[in-house]
């Protein structure tokens, strides 16, 4: 097969599985379930393209000991097939979590429905205060001393300015962040009434013992407790529309100032999760101080052990630090452990064999059982760090325990009419915190000489 055509049809493949969502706010991930032609035919596609990745990249690696380089026409080949190779992946996982969403849905609506009769949730629930939300969006007007007014004057919101969204445009934000953002799918993520978030952990294993039944029970060292405090911070977005869209009937606002605005957020907190310095924003898991694995002791609460590769641009040719990045995790964060790095990272692993000739990553077998490197499912995550001298490109872990996203319940939309004429503009702000948890549960690898 040449190189054309097999770009062709992986092309066409990931546009033909790729997903589709009706517009509108009542859409339900249940109802956008992956069907069982588009897994069979994303993970066909899938293990083909892996298939000719490992023919065309053992012919690279064969000329490469031969000649001591490789045909420009076959690394090139090589690459191409190794980029279609992430598509066709990401595709894979994207199919893997709108099944588990779907799961989750369904579950959720089972559990409502045996809870008939149940109490809205929360004011902004209420149908006529959305019916005023959707009035103002539309066209500025707020009722005197109605529903808009009040729960402003309730929550003193409207002091900082604008209105709390209805909570269906909280819930479709929430969701399409998610979609968006792999921190949001990976990572704990917790919604909180408060300005921050505060859980106390323990920093070593000195919280339990054996006793007899009469015997003392000892109080715990409180040098050995810590308190985790994540403070939420204001992010916000300006979206734009015209006075013409607003005016249209069939536009619905809402759907568009929540699309706009989780697109405008999710590249600022995708950032910030990973490498935010805690200034005004979230602190990123990878800004902690770093301690070397192999210096004889394990990283102490609040630093981040690493693994160093021994190069500032690669890993090695074989599995050995990879290996030693798994060993230096403690067993009870390994079952549902990952590894965590960005596309260009993740291509460079592809090529990456074990001391057997074969390939440490692997393409995944079912929607149940994602791509895998040495066994771990994988996760692509753009803010990562690209390959480089004292970066820190590679995470592995259980990233739920080692990190923690927190949302304040509550998005504030102020309408904006005057400013940029003749275009209306919706400055939207809620608040965000995020922050390393238990910091023993992830091992980063560094790629330095020392």
């Amino acid at each position: 097969m040449n190189k054309s055509s097999f770009m062709s049809r992986a092309s066409l493949a990931a546009m033909a599985i790729a997903r589709q969502r009706p517009a509108g706010l009542q859409t339900r991930d249940a109802a956008d379930a992956p069907t069982a032609e588009q897994a069979t035919k994303a993970l066909t596609e899938l293990n083909r393209a892996f298939a000719e990745f490992r023919t065309s990249n053992d012919a690279r690696l064969t000329e490469i000991e031969k000649r001591g380089s490789a045909d420009v026409i076959v690394e090139e080949k090589t690459k191409r097939i190794n980029e279609a190779l992430g598509s066709l992946d990401g595709t894979v996982k994207d199919l893997a979590r709108r099944l588990d969403d779907a799961n989750k849905a369904r579950e959720e609506l089972e559990l409502r429905i045996k809870r008939p009769g149940a109490p809205a949730e929360d004011p902004l629930a209420d149908p006529a205060y959305r019916s005023e939300f959707h009035t103002f969006l539309k066209r500025g007007d707020v009722e005197r001393g109605g529903l808009l007014e009040k729960r402003a004057m309730s929550t003193q919101d409207n002091t900082e300015g604008g209105y709390l969204t209805n909570i269906e445009v909280d819930r479709e934000l929430a969701r399409l962040q998610r979609d968006m953002s792999v921190a949001r799918q990976e990572f704990t993520v917790r919604q909180i009434g408060a300005g921050a978030w505060k859980k106390p952990i323990s920093k070593s294993n000195a919280n339990s013992g054996w006793v007899g039944e009469t015997d003392g029970r000892p109080q715990t060292d409180p040098s050995d407790i810590a308190e985790v405090n994540i403070p939420t911070h204001e992010l916000y977005a300006n979206v734009g529309a015209t006075q013409t869209i607003l005016d249209d009937a069939y536009v619905n606002i809402e759907q568009f100032i929540a699309e706009e605005t989780a697109a405008a957020f999710e590249d600022s907190e995708g950032s910030a999760f990973f490498i935010g310095n805690g200034v005004s924003k979230p602190r990123g898991i990878l800004t902690l101080t770093t301690h070397d694995e192999a210096a004889g002791s394990r990283a102490a609460h609040g630093q981040l052990g690493v693994v160093v590769t021994g190069s500032a641009s690669a890993f090695g040719s074989y599995a050995d630090k990879f290996m030693d990045t798994i060993g230096y995790l403690r067993g009870r964060y390994r079952q549902n452990a990952k590894w965590c790095f960005n596309a260009l990272t993740e291509a460079t692993i592809r090529k990456i064999k074990d001391d057997n000739n074969a390939y440490l990553w692997q393409p995944a077998a079912s929607l149940e059982v994602p791509s895998t490197l040495l066994g771990y499912g994988t996760v692509v995550a753009d803010h990562m760090p690209d390959i480089a001298s004292g970066a820190l490109p590679v995470l592995f872990g259980d990233l739920r325990r080692a990190y923690t996203i927190v949302d304040r319940f509550g998005m504030r939309t102020l309408r904006d009419p005057y400013t940029l004429k003749p275009y209306v503009l919706f400055y939207v702000t809620k608040r965000v915190g995020g922050g390393p948890v238990i910091t023993e549960a992830v091992k980063a690898m560094e790629t330095s000489t020392s």
